[in-house]
């Protein structure tokens, strides 16, 4: 559906979640349920607070803070608030920490699989404050205020980069986020703090 439609509509438990194009599908998921569909390996959803709204977002994972251009127009979040932060693997790059500044978190490298021309390399947040969460553990009723996460945590976060600029197995390296492509949701009922909803 993603290489031969124009649109793609996106249903979960018989409810309409996404109508629209495979791109903004890709770019702009409404929700949780549609950024986890979407993509191969999954996004990784990591648990934030956001400490700053409006012009620049401001958000904090653990020890580290993450800036942000600004919500939705109709995002219903307040400083305090706890969010989920989503990032996909192609958008997740490594460095190592005596190159200079820092990166998002620091990360311990468990697992490299090479799929040539690429590797997805897992890795594991050092910061125990940190909290990773899979889409699969999001559960709703079709978009019910009751949605919630389930308390069991995810282990890895995954990167997804070149082959030849793959880090040592076992190596404490820095995670490198591109922030424009950093998704946010509304950690109660899914939705994306991102994305304008429509009408």
């Amino acid at each position: 559906a993603m290489t031969l439609g124009d649109r793609v509509a996106i249903f979960s438990h018989g409810a309409l979640q996404q109508y629209d194009t495979p791109q903004a599908l890709y770019r702009r998921p409404a929700n949780i349920f549609v950024a986890g569909f979407i993509g191969s390996p999954a996004m990784n959803f990591v648990e934030a607070q956001l400490v700053e709204t409006g012009a620049r977002t401001r958000v904090s994972l653990g020890e580290s803070e993450l800036v942000l251009g600004p919500l939705a127009a109709d995002a219903d979040a307040r400083v305090g608030d706890r969010v989920l932060m989503g990032m996909r693997p192609e958008h997740l790059g490594w460095r190592r920490p005596e190159e200079g500044a820092s990166g998002i978190l620091k990360a311990r490298v468990e697992l490299i699989e090479h799929i040539e021309p690429e590797s997805y390399v897992s890795a594991t947040p050092l910061d125990p404050a940190v909290v990773i969460r899979s889409a699969d553990e999001f559960i709703g009723d079709n978009g019910d205020d009751s949605a919630h996460l389930t308390s069991d945590d995810a282990r890895f976060m995954m990167l997804r980069v070149p082959t030849d600029e793959v880090p040592d197995r076992g190596a404490v390296i820095d995670l490198v986020a591109d922030t424009d492509r950093v998704s946010l949701f509304d950690i109660a009922t899914g939705n994306s703090l991102s994305r304008q909803r429509e009408a």
